[in-house]
C-alpha cells in the first residue's frame, strides 16, 4: 500500500500537467521569438452565425455578398488586398511578423479612406470540429483585427467573422490544400 501512494501521487501530478491550457496567441508586434506575447486582447463579441428563426426567412439578405452583422446600406467593393490573405501555422492564431508591411498597409488605407469598413474573415482547414474550427477561425480574425487596429487603423471601421471550414480556399486533403485554408481575408463595404 505505501508502495502505491508514491506512483499515484506522481500520476495525479502528471495529468495535471498535461491538462494545463496554453495562453491564447495573439498578435504582438513586440514579440521576440520564443517568447510569450504580452498583449491581453479580450473578446470582443459573439463568433458570428447566420440568422435564425422568422428573421431569417423574412430578411433580404443577399447570402453571397452580405456580411452577417453589416449594415444592408453597404457595398462589398474591390480593394487592393483581396489576393492578400493572412495565413496561419496549424492549430495557431499567431500573426507573423511577415505579415508586417500588409497590415500597416492595410491601416493605412483604412486610413485613408475613412468611411470605408473592412471585415476580416478568419479560416480554418477541415482538421477539427465545427465548433472548435469556428472558435480557432475567430480567434484569427481577431488577432488580424488587432494588429490592423495597433498600425492605427480605427477599431470602429474592422468587423470581424469566424467561417470555420465553410469557405475553403483549396480543396483536397494534403498539407498544400490544408495551409492554403488556414487564413484571414479582407472584405471590404462603402456607404
Amino acid at each position: 500500500m505505501t508502495k502505491a501512494l508514491p506512483y499515484t501521487a506522481l500520476m495525479l501530478f502528471l495529468s495535471f500537467l498535461t491538462s494545463c491550457k496554453t495562453p491564447q496567441r495573439i498578435y504582438n508586434p513586440n514579440a521576440k521569438f520564443g517568447q510569450e506575447p504580452t498583449m491581453n486582447i479580450p473578446h470582443t463579441g459573439p463568433i458570428v452565425d447566420e440568422p435564425t428563426g422568422s428573421d431569417w426567412k423574412t430578411s433580404e439578405i443577399n447570402t453571397v455578398d452580405a456580411i452577417p452583422g453589416e449594415d444592408q446600406t453597404t457595398t462589398p467593393i474591390s480593394h487592393p488586398f483581396e489576393s492578400s490573405p493572412v495565413y496561419f501555422s496549424y492549430d495557431s492564431a499567431v500573426v507573423g511578423q511577415a505579415y508586417d508591411d500588409l497590415l500597416k498597409s492595410v491601416a493605412d488605407y483604412m486610413t485613408s479612406n475613412p468611411t470605408y469598413k473592412l471585415t476580416v474573415g478568419g479560416h480554418c482547414d477541415q482538421r477539427g470540429s465545427d465548433e472548435y474550427n469556428r472558435a480557432l477561425s475567430e480567434r484569427r480574425a481577431l488577432a488580424v483585427k488587432q494588429a490592423i487596429i495597433a498600425f492605427g487603423a480605427s477599431d470602429s471601421q474592422v468587423n470581424t467573422i469566424g467561417y470555420g471550414e465553410e469557405k475553403q480556399a483549396a480543396t483536397g486533403t494534403d498539407l498544400a490544400a490544408y495551409a492554403k485554408n488556414r487564413r484571414a481575408d479582407f472584405t471590404m463595404f462603402a456607404k
